[in-house]
């Protein structure tokens, strides 16, 4: 058995926690079983706004006239733009070779599997195993995968996930009829796309509108902007099966909810006609599944929840002593900036705090994220739906692009209250519980919202009470409030940010490194 100070499972914002153990001078082992970079940098993230972003700047073009410019609308070069984004990519294999170079360092590539409490062995894609492992401290940075629902004859077509598209399947050229399964960010984000580029888009979802989570007004904003860009929007349908027809094309063959069709004419209940959509691709972005299984988390010790994401509380730890779990692999927010927290908050305290300083907690109370659809949706923190479900008296603030020197600039202005503002806040106290953006640039607009809840007295809120080590137990017992104080320049470094997002570049100045650190972030 091979022993180790820690071992870092995924190349994800595990990184992070991976570079302060190696900079503590300590014997490491990392563990991949795909393209280094994680999630975020292959096949999430950064290649899809790489392709997103110049779909944004061909939208703002088609606006121009009302601005004075009157032009050609430019067209796309898909080849030059896939190229572009490849060339990101290639900073992967950059990210492997650093890695295999460091003398502190073991790289195992393969998938990592527990044969025991604190003990892992390797599976290469050959089928050898290295191994076994050990070390006092592993770091699960495990990811997720696209869930694909169990449909009739989807195992038998070609069908496109995230993975696949930004890997062998990339097409090379667009589609002619794209139809997306789901209706959540990457689902909105893949129409956006590819109706920009002239593609024919449906979206075939289960549920009332797209991105249910946030308030009706941001998702009407969408689908109207959705609608204007001739997506077609199938809600509430219940996708009985896929077929392959004649030249290649998918047939999807779907009927709208029984619940839904009965509710709007209340009338009694029948069967409803099938309806079919024919398309040249398809894509499945239904939302994502654990991946906890591929590593025996249950043999190790790793207990899950119902949906087979590994358990954490608010200090990372897992049911396993000694081990811990950030990113999407603990089912609590699959963002990469909550992974980069994660790993920064778990770093700090295996390797940077002090003997009489507390460890640091990991809150999920105010998670900041963006939808780059068109137009741009950013939320943070509570809705205004969501406060009056749990029965919290509360009050919105609302103010529109249109009504700004710069929204009337960048032509935005007449009746157009689909682009605003949001603060959701306690009607007593005038807390700021939530905010919501609708518009160009969402996801820095919010950002001075995201520090302003980041900062000042914060609380740590217990999350599995059950899973708690001897140090857990006693500091829950005695926690302190901590105080952030928004004036200082190191506590402006504990905000989270957007990622990606323009924001970064102000929120990361507060580190004072003058080399880019972008590359393990994500």
């Amino acid at each position: 058995m091979k022993s180790y100070d820690v071992i870092v499972v995924g190349t994800g914002a595990g990184t992070l926690v991976l570079d302060k153990a190696l900079e503590k001078g300590l014997h490491c082992a990392l563990i991949e079983k795909g393209p280094f970079g994680g999630t975020c940098l292959n096949r999430g993230c950064i290649p899809s706004k790489i392709l997103i972003t110049p779909m944004d700047q061909k939208r703002a073009w088609e606006d121009l006239a009302k601005l004075g410019i009157v032009q050609n609308v430019p067209t796309v070069d898909w080849a030059a733009l896939g190229d572009r984004m490849k060339k990101r990519l290639n900073s992967s294999k950059a990210m492997e070779d650093r890695y295999k170079r460091h003398p502190q360092l073991d790289v195992y590539q393969g998938t990592a599997g527990f044969t025991g409490e604190r003990i892992l062995e390797v599976t290469t894609s050959t089928g050898e195993t290295k191994g076994p492992l050990t070390a006092p401290t592993i770091v699960l940075d495990l990811g997720a995968a696209t869930n694909v629902p169990p449909i009739e004859g989807l195992s038998n077509v070609p069908y496109l996930t995230a993975e696949r598209f930004f890997g062998a399947d990339f097409p090379k050229t667009p589609y002619k009829h794209l139809a997306i399964l789901g209706a959540g960010a990457i689902a909105c984000e893949f129409a956006h796309l590819f109706a920009t580029l002239g593609t024919k888009v449906t979206l075939l979802h289960p549920g009332a509108r797209p991105l249910a989570a946030l308030d009706d007004d941001l998702t009407d904003a969408l689908v109207r902007q959705f609608v204007a860009d001739g997506i077609i929007l199938c809600n509430e349908r219940d996708v009985r099966s896929v077929s392959e027809g004649e030249g290649g094309e998918l047939w999807i063959r779907h009927v709208q909810k029984q619940e839904a069709s009965h509710k709007a004419s209340q009338s009694p209940k029948k069967e409803l006609p099938e309806v079919v959509t024919k398309a040249d691709a398809l894509m499945v972005a239904t939302g994502l599944r654990s991946v906890a299984k591929e590593i025996q988390a249950e043999v190790g010790g790793v207990k899950t929840d119902e949906k087979g994401f590994i358990r954490t509380n608010e200090y990372l730890e897992t049911s396993a002593e000694g081990v811990y779990c950030i990113g999407d692999a603990n089912g609590r927010s699959p963002l990469r900036h909550v992974g980069n927290q994660e790993a920064e908050v778990l770093a700090y305290n295996l390797f940077e705090k002090a003997p009489e300083q507390q460890r640091r907690w990991m809150s999920y109370k105010a998670i900041p994220a963006c939808v780059y659809a068109h137009p741009h949706v950013a939320s943070l923190g509570l809705s205004e739906r969501a406060a009056h479900e749990v029965g919290q008296r509360v009050r919105s603030a609302k103010f529109y692009y249109k009504d700004t020197a710069k929204g009337y600039a960048l032509g935005i202005d007449g009746d157009n209250k689909d682009l605003f503002f949001k603060v959701v806040y306690e009607e007593e106290s005038g807390r700021i519980l939530g905010a919501a953006c609708v518009g160009p640039r969402a996801e820095d607009l919010i950002q001075p919202y995201i520090t302003l809840l980041s900062l000042g007295d914060q609380t740590a809120e217990v999350l599995e009470q059950d899973i708690a080590s001897k140090e857990t137990q006693e500091e829950r017992a005695h926690r302190r409030p901590e105080h952030l104080d928004p004036h200082r320049i190191e506590s402006l470094e504990r905000s989270m940010v957007i990622h990606p997002s323009l924001s970064e570049v102000a929120v990361w100045a507060s580190q004072g490194t003058e080399e880019s650190d972008e590359s393990k972030r994500g």
